[in-house]
């Protein structure tokens, strides 16, 4: 009786939920994006690469980078603005980077630099970028 309705609902809708798995995606195939491009862009600074996503059941950082006097826990943002990806960075996740570093030091001692410094670099959407140099000072930890 309704069967002329069916070529209007024959396609599958997705659910809603399928949609946030996708930016979830999305959203973490350009944080991979612009960690790569920190990453070249602290080499060409002069940085050595020590680690990359350094995992701890307290924490992860982005990036670990030094030369002979500093060591730098990198952390990298991308949004659609660069004053978003500034005020990205929230107090609890500066807890959780700083105790990383902390048993990341203790892990692998040959780390430990003269200065230790928690930087971000955020990205926005057409690729422009923003460092912001000891980010997290130590009365925020």
């Amino acid at each position: 009786m309704f069967g002329f309705l069916s070529r209007f609902f024959s396609k599958k809708v997705p659910h809603p939920s399928s949609f946030q798995v996708q930016n979830r995606r999305d959203a973490y195939d350009a944080g991979i994006e612009a960690e790569i491009k920190a990453e070249t862009l602290l080499k060409k600074m002069g940085f050595k690469i020590l680690a990359r996503r350094f995992k701890t059941n307290l924490g992860e950082i982005d990036l670990l980078v030094a030369n002979s006097k500093l060591l730098i826990a990198v952390e990298v943002k991308k949004r659609k603005t660069l004053d978003e990806g500034k005020l990205a960075l929230r107090p609890r996740q500066c807890r959780r980077i700083a105790n990383a570093l902390k048993i990341g030091l203790a892990q692998n001692p040959s780390w430990e630099r003269e200065n230790i410094r928690f930087d971000l670099i955020a990205f926005n959407n057409e690729g422009t970028f923003c460092h912001v140099p000891n980010i997290i000072h130590e009365y925020e930890i």
